[in-house]
């Protein structure tokens, strides 16, 4: 950790990949929390250099408890093996990230509603999904709490607007489907990609 730091203190920017590769179908984690001593990397690395830039590498949503200390943080999920092109295309601002959460983040483990110990690690091997459809996003809009990043959350080296929206309902075959249309605009000085959302 101490060479991290020193390193840390003589760049311009610092960067620092932390990653968790519990993730399995077959299991769940025991918490949020990242593995080893991680957090308490990037929080000594933010301390060095306040231009830290820390990137997750993790399959699920973890504790962030240095998230006031860092400017900015990118979440790569698990990239796969052309990971370094990627970040540094990202990093270096070849590459717009306009990816979207498609989790909602939470700011504690007790915000999760796998919490009770009910519901995980379950009573006597059985587990017991008492939350119904109250999944994801819909959970914390029930309970009135506020994630740590919501569901669809996404930053942009630029900026985009929308204008322009247009809702229409034709009735076809006994179906009615949808058709939602709007104009995007970049309104910002990068080239960049957008996904929009409509819920």
């Amino acid at each position: 950790m101490a060479q991290a730091v020193e390193a840390a203190k003589a760049a311009p920017v610092a960067v620092v990949v932390v990653a968790d590769d519990t993730e399995s179908e077959g299991a769940d984690r025991p918490d949020l929390r990242l593995p080893s001593a991680q957090s308490e990397l990037v929080s000594a690395v933010a301390r060095a250099n306040p231009h830290t830039v820390v990137v997750v590498q993790a399959g699920a949503p973890v504790a962030m408890p240095w998230l006031r200390q860092v400017p900015a943080i990118l979440d790569t999920w698990y990239p796969g093996q052309t990971d370094g092109t990627a970040l540094a295309n990202v990093l270096f601002g070849k590459v717009d990230p306009s990816g979207h959460l498609p989790v909602t983040f939470p700011v504690k483990l007790a915000d999760v509603p796998a919490a009770s110990a009910a519901r995980f690690p379950g009573v006597d091997g059985k587990v017991h999904y008492s939350e119904g459809i109250l999944v994801g996003y819909r959970w914390y809009d029930a309970k009135h709490i506020k994630p740590m990043f919501p569901f669809g959350f996404g930053l942009s080296y630029t900026r985009f607007g929308y204008s322009d929206l247009k809702v229409s309902r034709t009735e076809v075959d006994g179906v009615t489907p949808i058709r939602v249309s709007a104009r995007v605009t970049n309104a910002g000085q990068v080239s960049g990609t957008d996904v929009a959302q409509l819920y």
